[in-house]
């Protein structure tokens, strides 16, 4: 892995930077409500803006405004909910909930701690304190994590006796009060230092201080426009940080080149990093299809310049490789608008309009030329220049760092496998979690372009035929090749969408068949694996029944195998359910069967049509005496209950002609042919036949 892959696994691996990225991701709803209710209440056309204030009485506008004023106007209060509560989740805190409490509770007394409480207004949560609001929510989240861990080593078996009742959160009273009385203390001393107004926002306070010295022209405009870009790559809203500068220093002014509105305007389209130039290139030059979704989902709010979307689901921030092209194409829109404006190409901005106001009308409205749309179009497309070599550059380490993930989480599987225990894989902060995490994001990606595959593996009789098909999920990951397929199975039971994973292999199977009797393979029995946790379903079976009504499939009969090793409930609700399986047309066949307690209860209580020999069985057919009596007695079993035994793992003309002697005639293994796709299989079979 090279020098870059490194620098990416470290950040995709820091466990703060997720923390952050989660809070923001977690925001972004409430974002977009009010930057659409922003822009609902102020699209700067005049008959709408007399239709929306007058209809109903204003009570519409108002609704809208409403939701504007507690969402945007309120996004640092968010922040601190959203961001402390992944901290708690993301370090397992022992209580998740109480943490959003104490991190809002601990800005209020930072940020208010000389000011009476009839004075305290929403206010102070507004987009400039969002700086301030995440230092916060990080810090207090992790202090109160630490001393609540530490009480309960001190206390931990009182705590787990008082656990149901209200007593149990008398030890949380410890760690909160020295939590928010050091935040109260900070206050005390920051203003000790700086003064009042610098003890509620010491970097707005600097900020003003530094710019109000520079003064309005080019290089303090690109001092400004570069540190709002800067800070954004690190999870700091640049923006929001810089919003008194903004408003202050830099406000609409008559004959001004240099505005909020002119930044707004031709420098930060889309957003900051000019993110409509990012979310085109990505269209244009990028493969992955997550990423190209996400930018079509991000591309109705880039339009009215909400980014965020884009920003932490790609993500923007902590990116080593758009680091470059986010500050820096921002910094040349400047200058290319700055002499646009010099030269007379384009008029002075004459009139202010809403940060949400989209892209191109924009242009013409601020300026009251169509040069000014021009101008935004231009940009554009020099901002998609400058964006394109990183864009392509951008999925190479993506690659790398999956795959080298990937492998120690497929390794993890498979030791947890043969320690009889079920992984735990999304769960947790360890780099195979994240990983975990990653690969679910990208199967749901891979179902949604139809990347899962069923490769068939043939079973063939004791007289050469070819009677039947096991279909095997198969997925090729773009980045790691073919994904161990039980890895696939654990992600979707964590994720509650085994049975949507299970009807769309059914469905697959179902359409292979289709294809199987066109090519002349009618009557073939294909077998798919089932969970068997389903069987307990009349959900399962409902939608087994809806499913297969729509295909014709002829002569070929469709088996379901269960794949657990563990005995069936024998209940009501399950015969029922297997006689409708049955009804259907449909075989049950048990796999990895032995002579285990499951396997006789299975036996004793179950309608089946087939089982399959447990593979440790036929493995060791040859040199163990007790595999080759448990194999002749189940065959035996088989003539009087009226079932056929399979075996698979046949690697040799050996181990099929012993099993042949002992009474087995079907069998299924590389001896025949390995899982192959649909394509081969014909291929195989036509050779074979």
């Amino acid at each position: 892995m090279g020098k870059i892959e490194r620098i990416f696994e470290r950040i995709e691996n820091n466990n703060l930077i997720n923390v952050i990225r989660n809070g923001f991701v977690a925001a972004i709803p409430f974002l977009l409500m009010g930057a659409f209710s922003l822009l609902i209440t102020s699209f700067p056309i005049t008959p709408y803006q007399d239709f929306i204030t007058e209809i109903w009485d204003g009570k519409v506008y108002a609704f809208f405004d409403s939701i504007y004023n507690y969402t945007i106007c309120a996004l640092s209060l968010i922040l601190l909910i959203s961001i402390s509560y992944s901290y708690a989740k993301y370090y397992n805190s022992r209580e998740p909930f109480v943490c959003p409490i104490i991190s809002v509770i601990s800005y209020v007394v930072f940020v208010g701690m000389n000011v009476e409480p009839e004075d305290l207004d929403i206010s102070i949560f507004s987009q400039m304190w969002t700086l301030t609001a995440v230092v916060i929510a990080l810090l207090s989240s992790a202090l109160f994590n630490q001393l609540l861990d530490k009480v309960y080593k001190r206390h931990g078996k009182n705590i787990y006796r008082s656990s149901k009742g209200s007593t149990k959160f008398v030890y949380l009273i410890t760690p909160s009060v020295i939590t928010i009385g050091l935040f109260g203390l900070a206050s005390l001393v920051l203003e000790g230092v700086f003064g009042t107004v610098y003890s509620q926002n010491v970097f707005s306070a600097i900020s003003m201080e530094i710019f109000a010295n520079l003064g309005r022209n080019l290089g303090s405009s690109m001092l400004f426009v570069f540190l709002i870009h800067f800070m954004w790559i690190f999870g700091v809203h640049g923006s929001n940080a810089l919003d008194d500068v903004a408003t202050t220093l830099f406000a609409d002014q008559t004959g001004a080149v240099f505005s909020k509105t002119f930044f707004d305007t031709f420098v930060m389209m889309g957003g900051c990093g000019a993110t409509i130039c990012l979310l085109i290139a990505i269209l244009l030059y990028m493969k992955n299809k997550g990423k190209r979704r996400l930018a079509k989902l991000s591309f109705l709010p880039v339009i009215i310049n909400v980014n965020e979307t884009l920003i932490f689901g790609l993500p923007v921030i902590f990116n080593p490789i758009l680091l470059v092209p986010f500050v820096l194409t921002p910094v040349v829109m400047l200058l290319t608008s700055t002499a646009a404006v010099a030269l007379g190409f384009v008029p002075i901005v004459s009139d202010s309009v809403n940060w949400t106001t989209p892209v191109i009308l924009s242009g013409y409205l601020t300026t009251g030329s169509i040069a000014g749309s021009l101008l935004q179009i231009f940009n554009i497309c020099v901002g998609v220049v400058l964006y394109m070599p990183f864009v392509k550059v951008l999925e190479k380490p993506y690659t790398g760092v999956v795959k080298e993930n990937i492998d120690v989480l497929t390794d993890y599987v498979k030791e947890m496998e043969s320690m009889g225990v079920i992984p735990s894989l999304t769960k947790g902060t360890e780099p195979k979690n994240k990983a975990a995490r990653r690969l679910l994001e990208d199967m749901h990606t891979a179902i949604e372009d139809g990347q899962l595959k069923l490769f068939y593996q043939p079973q063939v009789d004791d007289k050469g035929r070819l009677i039947g098909v096991e279909g095997l999920l198969r997925w090729n990951h773009p980045a790691c090749g073919y994904i161990y397929p039980p890895l696939l199975l654990y992600l979707a039971v964590e994720d509650e969408y085994l049975h949507e994973l299970e009807l769309i292999v059914l469905n697959c199977a179902c359409k292979d068949i289709g294809y199987l009797r066109e090519q002349g393979l009618d009557g073939l029995k294909v077998s798919i694996n089932i969970s068997a946790m389903q069987l307990d379903s009349m959900k399962f079976y409902d939608d087994v029944e809806k499913n297969i009504s729509r295909y014709d499939l002829g002569n070929c009969k469709l088996a379901f195998e269960i794949t657990e090793r563990v005995a069936l409930s024998g209940t009501e609700r399950v015969r029922k359910g297997l006689q409708r399986l049955e009804a259907n047309g449909i075989g049950v066949i048990m796999d990895d069967f032995g002579m285990g307690y499951s396997s006789m209860t299975y036996l004793q209580n179950s309608s089946f049509d087939y089982v399959k020999l447990d593979g440790s069985l036929v493995r060791e057919i040859s040199t163990n005496p007790r595999s080759k009596e448990i194999v002749k007695t189940i065959c035996q079993l088989s003539e009087k209950l009226n079932f056929e035994v399979i075996a698979e793992y046949v690697e040799t003309q050996e181990q099929r002609d012993l099993l042949l002697s002992l009474g087995c005639r079907i069998y299924q293994g590389y001896f025949y042919g390995k899982a192959m796709p649909l394509e081969e299989l014909i291929t195989w079979s036509k050779s074979y036949i």
